[in-house]
């Protein structure tokens, strides 16, 4: 990362330099804006509408700045549209804490400022547009965007990895339960795309790329502005700005449109715990010095490790962070968001980490505002979303996974223990993230690496390597949970992922495309596009083997809701040892509604030379049906490659290769209980699934480390 400046605010730029209208503020219509209130009131109220807001057309076109100022005496405005001499505001009737003038001539891309007590310029912490140097906003009108227009015109879609869904008429956010989420930093995605345009709109011709990889939602990092050009986003200094090296507001509202003409939903990482630290335009808003009305003055509460912590103590405060989400949810057509360090929103770690009951009253009040107003989008935490009976979440990410995930496949193969890592895998629930890899655990700035680092440091580009990072992403697509995986590891990025590394396109699309395949069909049988796994996007998990001699996991997943074809198990099986295993029994899942299937199909082997050409073919190939010898058989005998994943179904494939299975039959599994079990059997039930609550503490060198609530 750049070095950044301070955070106090930059100079204002010179007034003549500042393109004018008119030579006087009082030739142009400035009107007190008068709070209405609405004949109608929803259950939950929407936040005030800040910034500039603009009503009307034509003759009638206003716009209404309103900014919340609780410590000024006086509040003026100056842009292009006064000819940068001061115009007087008003306190709003409704709420004397906020300062509104409503101008018939602001237009869109006028630049502007506030003057509070005659003294202090600064920007508006809610401009949608700003240069932070000038110390200035710019009015933006998010009318004039053509949505229809935007989404007619996107990339059409080439051939690329698989035959994808058609492109959707009208757009749909997916359900959480439906989604393959890719982590999505866009500077570096782009970075090595060619063209003189925007990054957002460099990314539009690459999306064919994520919709044939299978992937139907990015998370993308945060895009609010931030100081220089170069950040992971997570140091935001205007929250209502668009990054300005990314792209202008319409750039992204082009970018978002693109993405759901190709399928893909766009939610949007958002940092609210913490802002700055630098180049910050709340930071003393209305002060001449200190915090500002913005922020916590009590020292207990003030700081987290990254910056300074709002104040959700205060109704303005909250109100300044619901009306952001509302701006991206209406203005951007957003899908939803990822709420960054929720522990830091929730709890006060300076403070003993007693819990902060302001920070759940703004993410209460504002998930429901969007349950209520935008029942699709998405709300997902980083962590702590269910403490105390939750805050209105549908999900959280699973970074305890991550840790354990890794440590298992990095583990040397002969100390594998699987019969722990199988009872981790049947505690996972449908309300979780789950991924190998995200920005934190493979960042530089962490001073993390990638999963294959950590498999194989001395050499992350091995064949050990390269199949248990393909394991760890066959893992993720498999288990309960919504499956995400950061960019660059469907390529096997070995670099720590960092806003200084581009995203690695010549590997994706030459020595590495084979990986970037089996990606995709993992993805593909994720969703049960083909209708092949429809336990994968269920909700249950079955151990039903878990071999410490042969290193060998198996279970089932099944999607309790569906009903005949829609009902029937998947089984995956996971050889995690070194070991080409021979007629190797895997046990069958129990029959469903007292039926067993007569024949289960191979639908994916990742010991496949298509893959890599390393890789060698051992075991069954995709579209093998193995027919069932007896109606009492249940087990397969099956050969397994090293390090290698195998994922069946009783669903018959377009051209099916099927043969009669060898007779293979295990000792029945015993009820669950403390004693001797069936050889690499784990009795069902032993792990039960359930509820874990955490209190999160920081240390190094992995940023989470769970410890129980009292």
């Amino acid at each position: 990362m750049n070095t950044r400046p301070s955070c106090r605010p930059s100079a204002p730029g010179s007034p003549q330099s500042l393109r004018t209208r008119s030579a006087g503020a009082l030739a142009f219509l400035l009107l007190v804006a008068v709070a209405v209130a609405p004949a109608t009131r929803a259950a939950t109220a929407d936040p005030p509408e800040i910034g500039p807001v603009i009503k009307g057309v034509g003759a009638g076109r206003t716009t209404t700045f309103r900014v919340w100022a609780p410590d000024a005496h006086a509040v003026a405005i100056q842009g292009d549209f006064t000819g940068w001499k001061k115009a007087p505001m008003q306190r709003d009737p409704a709420n004397g804490q906020y300062w509104v003038a409503t101008s018939a001539r602001a237009r869109d891309g006028d630049g502007y400022q506030f003057v509070i007590d005659d003294h202090l310029v600064q920007r508006d912490p809610a401009a949608r547009r700003v240069n932070a140097h000038e110390n200035k906003g710019y009015v933006v009108d998010p009318t004039r965007f053509d949505w229809a227009k935007a989404m007619a015109a996107a990339t059409p879609a080439r051939p690329g990895l698989n035959a994808a869904p058609a492109r959707p008429v009208v757009w749909k956010t997916p359900d959480l339960r439906d989604m393959v989420i890719y982590e999505l930093h866009l500077g570096t995605f782009v970075a090595d795309i060619p063209g003189g345009k925007a990054p957002f709109l460099r990314a539009i011709r690459v999306l064919p790329y994520l919709r044939a990889l299978g992937v139907n939602a990015i998370q993308l990092m945060p895009v609010n502005e931030f100081p220089g050009d170069r950040s992971w986003g997570y140091n935001p200094g205007d929250l209502f700005a668009i990054e300005s090296s990314y792209g202008t507001p319409d750039e992204f509202r082009t970018f978002v449109a693109a993405c759901h003409a190709q399928g893909i939903a766009v939610l949007l990482d958002i940092v609210h715990n913490h802002y700055g630290p630098d180049q910050l335009a709340l930071w003393s808003f209305g002060w001449n010095d200190g915090p500002g009305p913005y922020f916590y003055a009590d020292p207990t509460l003030a700081n987290t490790e990254w910056g300074p912590r709002p104040d959700f103590s205060k109704p303005g405060v909250r109100e300044f962070i619901h009306a952001s989400v509302r701006m991206f949810l209406e203005e951007y057509r957003l899908d939803g968001f990822r709420w960054d360090s929720v522990h830091n929103i929730r709890y006060t770690p300076e403070n003993a980490g007693e819990a902060n009951s302001d920070g759940d009253t703004l993410l209460r009040t504002v998930n429901a505002w969007m349950q209520e107003r935008f029942p699709a989008a998405i709300r997902v935490a980083e962590d702590h979303a269910f403490d105390n009976g939750g805050v209105g979440f549908h999900a959280q990410w699973n970074s305890a996974f991550q840790a354990d995930l890794s440590g298992f496949l990095a583990t040397v193969d002969d100390q594998k223990d699987v019969t722990s890592f199988a009872a981790l895998l049947s505690r996972l629930q449908s309300s979780w993230i789950q991924f190998s890899e995200c920005h934190d655990s493979a960042g530089d700035l962490n001073g993390h690496h990638r999963i294959a680092y950590h498999i194989d440091h001395v050499n992350p580009e091995s064949l050990r390597a390269r199949a248990l990072s393909l394991m760890a992403n066959a893992i993720v697509m498999t288990v309960p949970g919504t499956p995400m995986y950061l960019q660059g590891l469907e390529a096997h990025d070995t670099r720590d992922f960092s806003d200084q590394n581009p995203f690695p396109w010549g590997a994706a699309r030459g020595p590495r495309k084979g990986l970037v395949q089996a990606s995709a069909d993992l993805a593909r049988l994720r969703r049960n596009l083909d209708g092949h796994t429809p336990g994968l996007r269920g909700e249950e998990i079955a151990i039903l083997q878990a071999d410490p001699g042969a290193k060998v996991i198996a279970y089932s997943r099944r999607d309790s809701s569906g009903t005949g074809a829609a009902g029937a198990s998947t089984l995956v099986i996971h050889n995690c040892g070194p070991a080409h295993l021979t007629n190797y029994a895997v046990r069958l899942p129990a029959p469903v509604a007292g039926k067993a299937p007569a024949i289960w199909y191979c639908h994916f082997t990742s010991a496949n030379p298509g893959y890599d050409a390393e890789f060698k073919a051992i075991g069954p190939r995709v579209g093998d049906g193995f027919h069932l010898s007896s109606a009492t058989q249940n087990a397969l005998a099956l050969d397994l490659g090293p390090w290698s994943t195998v994922i069946l179904s009783p669903a018959a494939p377009a051209r099916p290769n099927v043969k009669v299975a060898a007779r293979c039959t295990l000792p029945e599994i015993p009820a669950a209980g403390p004693g001797p079990v069936a050889p690499g059997a784990l009795p069902p039930g032993q792990f039960a699934p359930g509820v874990d609550t955490y209190v999160e503490q920081i240390i190094d060198p992995f940023p989470y480390f769970f410890l129980p609530l009292p």
